[in-house]
């Protein structure tokens, strides 16, 4: 998974992807930036139509005191060619050549500061100069600087907007990152506690659940399967069988939408993939509770719908938002169809919240509709199902 995600590349990669295609008369784009990995340069190059930025090797005689001096100072923005670029080693086939060999391009040199050294990151991207791409004809068709003036703007605005994207990306990573180690450690807690009447009636169990796998299996014509943590996980299941077959496809859908790769059509669904169920404590001998009273059923199965539509949200990376989260639910609904089904369950999700303080941990801390909901509620923690 971890390779399919941009945002775990470096912050210099994303930006180039960013960049690609933003204008039309952007033929090329080198970066040279400080790696905090290695603790020196590296260099990337990307050309239009690429999918990915490439490694570019430094040469032995490439001139790093002329990039380490570009790295320091000067002015952030400028218009390179062959004539400003003294320091070009025209007789070696090496990065610096690479940067510098078209003479036929206009290059825009920007910089943008990194966090790791304090420097400046070079980004060179290489243009025609030719303005009738742009529907800027100017006599000669060659880039007047009003044009160019205009290219400045919407470069520097488009990569300090792709910094701020990857790091609130990387933000809603790290919580993800977070969530589903807590997930892992409850399911080891009551992997734990497990007693042999539990193991023999969990048998029963899984017999049921790889029903419904096979059922999920044959529709989707996809390879999917249990792993053995995921198998231990649904005996503490305390939960109906109707509820049960729910919980395996939410995990199922949890799973598709953050692990599934093309390349590789099998599912593995996961204990970490189950999301919020109340599990059986063998410690305390809790009588099994289920919601039986159909008016909390709809309610019930509402929140179990939103919760698992906010995974998916949160899996993409994408905010919490009514819109995000309808188009996620399996049957997609629009944003205001979710804000006139809370309104109309709002006492019993208040009530259901209440009662099982586990479940529903994304969309009862990070959907605003929901902590409106629970915000309004004028008797915190008094209401019983």
């Amino acid at each position: 998974m971890s390779e399919n995600l941009p945002i775990l590349h470096s912050e210099s990669a994303y930006i180039l992807q960013s960049l690609s295609g933003l204008l039309p008369n952007l033929n090329k784009m080198i970066a040279i930036f400080f790696d905090n990995e290695t603790k020196g340069l590296k260099a990337l190059s990307v050309e239009r139509g690429a999918t990915s930025p490439i490694d570019l090797n430094f040469d032995v005689d490439f001139d790093y005191n002329q990039i380490q001096l570009l790295r320091e100072r000067g002015n952030n923005q400028n218009w390179l060619d062959e004539s400003n670029l003294t320091f070009k080693n025209s007789n070696t086939e090496s990065t610096q050549k690479e940067v510098f060999q078209e003479v036929n391009n206009s290059i825009l040199l920007t910089k943008i500061k990194n966090n790791n050294d304090k420097k400046f990151d070079l980004y060179f991207l290489y243009f025609n100069k030719d303005a009738t791409n742009f529907g800027l004809k100017q006599g000669s068709d060659i880039l007047a600087t009003s044009s160019k003036n205009i290219i400045e703007n919407i470069v520097n605005n488009a990569i300090l907007s792709a910094r701020k994207q990857r790091e609130a990306q990387i933000n809603d990573f790290q919580k993800f990152k977070i969530y589903i180690a807590r997930m892992r450690d409850k399911a080891k807690f009551f992997e734990s506690n497990l007693t042999e009447n539990d193991l023999k009636f969990g048998k029963i169990k899984i017999d049921f659940a790889n029903f419904i796998i096979k059922k999920l299996s044959d529709s989707k014509k996809i390879d999917i399967s249990l792993s053995t943590e995921a198998e231990r996980y649904i005996i503490n299941f305390k939960e109906n069988f109707e509820l049960m077959e729910m919980w395996i496809k939410d995990a199922f859908d949890f799973a598709y939408f953050s692990d599934f790769d093309p390349t590789k059509p099998l599912i593995i669904i996961e204990d970490w993939h189950f999301k919020d169920i109340e599990l059986v404590d063998n410690k305390s001998n809790m009588v099994k509770e289920e919601v039986q009273e159909d008016k909390y059923r709809k309610t019930y199965t509402l929140l179990n719908r939103l919760e698992t539509a906010a995974n998916k949200v949160v899996v993409t990376h994408q905010k919490l938002t009514g819109s995000t989260i309808g188009q996620a639910l399996e049957t997609p609904i629009s944003a205001p169809a979710i804000s006139d089904a809370l309104k109309k369950h709002s006492k019993k999700i208040i009530i259901l919240m209440q009662k099982y303080p586990n479940r529903w941990t994304l969309i009862r801390s990070e959907f605003k509709s929901v902590t409106n909901v629970l915000a309004s509620n004028p008797y915190p923690q008094s209401q019983t199902a």
